[in-house]
């Protein structure tokens, strides 16, 4: 990946993705945008954090301030973003502090891969199932009941 350069290139690659296709609803698309807004990188290290208030984004989007929440709290877990509590010189936690991880590897791309090969394995498995029936049907064979005492004599099992 390249490295970025400004907070708009984050920005951007946001807006370009398929929301879909990393389980992204329109809030948690758009809260997430909104919160790239804000990511800077003081130190040029590539690395782009930034701590705006939960409110001042619920103002902005014009979403509640739990669905704010709760739309961060899925960006997290997605893997968009990472959060840690900035914490005042006496100790007290002033602000969340996001750091931006990246744009997460495709989930649906590893989804897809991970059904083929279960249908593969049912279907191999399926296919053992009924070539053991097959096998079990060919090598029953029919006792008559004369057969059937002499065999108990010889503690030979008719079935």
């Amino acid at each position: 990946m390249t490295k970025l350069k400004t907070q708009f290139d984050i920005t951007k690659e946001i807006l370009s993705l398929n929301a879909k296709q990393f389980g992204l609803t329109s809030t948690i698309k758009s809260v997430l945008v909104h919160l790239s807004c804000y990511f800077g990188d003081k130190h040029r290290t590539g690395k782009f954090s930034c701590y705006p208030s939960q409110t001042r984004l619920s103002n902005e989007t014009g979403y509640s301030r739990q669905t704010v929440l709760k739309a961060l709290k899925d960006c997290e877990k997605l893997g968009f973003i990472g959060s840690t509590f900035r914490i005042s010189a006496s100790g007290d936690p002033t602000s969340k502090l996001y750091h931006w991880k990246g744009i997460p590897k495709q989930p649906d791309e590893d989804k897809e891969s991970q059904i083929t090969i279960e249908v593969a394995e049912t279907t191999a498995s399926s296919t053992q199932t009924l070539n053991d029936f097959s096998s079990i049907t060919h090598t029953t064979r029919i006792v008559e009941s004369s057969d059937i005492s002499s065999m108990l004599l010889v503690e030979e099992s008719p079935f």
